[in-house]
């Protein structure tokens, strides 16, 4: 299972899209928006279909409108606990069966957890298309909550969160920045959960989570790559066109915290000291769409990589960090 997190690699992904660039005919179809398809299920259920053709692979997505910035003290974690009870058994398929499935047949899979969604894929071979849809869409409403299955991985989680955080101490003071500029709420949610709130997510509080989010109203399904339009369009009718959508009820109370800006100091066994400076940012509209992507350029010119100013200014240059 993965826990998204905001780290880029620029030099990376710049250098990968060159190859990619140079490796495709010449003859191939570049123009994105020429293979893009978005339409509506009457359950509320959103499309995107992106064809590939140049190679017979399809990725087959899911991504649920529902992360941690939607959970508040007392039940932390809960969504990427559920994301982890999700491979653990349909009325029709048995713990781990899903993801044998997909192995079986040389494809492979995974799930994430973020502040915002929680996300599920298969990349497959086109023609287990069929296999992927059927699986993703009964654990959409059939989902099994065992009892024993459950205490395991509430201890799986517990063990990420150890080792994702409370062992590392930068991981620490960034989960403590987050939660003095937004308090237990929206941002301020650590995505792996508190241990406390961990220790005290029931199978109640599970299903109530699995049955107001995960609905076909509130979440998108993709499909990229080789596929025939007209028969996956009618495979994802057959298999999510008869789900019902929900009511999606917000949990969410109004708050009115307000942001810190005292210092914080965290001691820990640490090789070198690490100092931290955050700021203030405006919160992202669809007005200041444009600004946002700005900082967030900024924030990798800056310090986004070994070639960032930061890093041959002060590392490089100076040598005084």
């Amino acid at each position: 299972m993965l826990i998204i997190k905001p780290q880029f690699y620029l030099s990376r992904v710049f250098a990968l899209i060159i190859l990619f660039i140079i490796t495709i005919p010449a003859s191939a179809d570049l123009r994105f928006s020429d293979r893009v398809e978005e339409y509506y299920l009457s359950n509320g259920l959103k499309v995107i279909l992106i064809e590939d053709k140049r190679s017979p692979i399809i990725v087959s997505s899911i991504w649920y409108k529902v992360g941690s910035s939607y959970e508040y003290e007392g039940i932390s974690g809960i969504s990427h606990v559920l994301e982890h009870m999700m491979f653990k058994g349909t009325k029709t398929t048995k713990p781990g069966e899903f993801s044998k499935k997909i192995k079986k047949i040389g494809g492979t899979e995974n799930a994430f957890t973020s502040r915002d969604f929680t996300g599920y894929f298969q990349k497959t071979h086109k023609n287990y298309l069929e296999l992927c849809l059927q699986m993703e869409a009964d654990r959409m409403r059939n989902l099994i909550f065992s009892q024993e299955e459950f205490k395991n991985e509430i201890e799986v989680v517990k063990e990420e969160r150890r080792l994702r955080t409370d062992d590392n101490p930068t991981a620490k003071i960034f989960e403590k920045i987050s939660n003095q500029a937004f308090g237990m709420r929206d941002y301020g949610v650590p995505i792996i959960g508190t241990m406390k709130d961990l220790n005290k997510i029931s199978i109640a509080d599970l299903k109530k989570w699995y049955l107001n989010y995960y609905a076909p109203n509130n979440a998108v399904l993709i499909l990229a790559g080789d596929f025939d339009n007209n028969e996956a369009k009618k495979l994802i009718k057959k298999y999510y066109g008869g789900i019902k959508k929900t009511k999606v009820q917000n949990y969410l109370e109004k708050s009115d915290y307000r942001i810190s800006f005292n210092s914080i100091k965290v001691e820990d066994k640490v090789s070198e000291p690490l100092v931290l400076i955050s700021f203030e940012n405006m919160r992202f509209n669809e007005e200041n769409r444009k600004e946002n992507y700005v900082i967030e350029l900024l924030m990798e010119l800056m310090d986004g990589g070994v070639s960032s100013r930061f890093t041959k200014n002060l590392v490089d240059d100076k040598n005084i960090a």
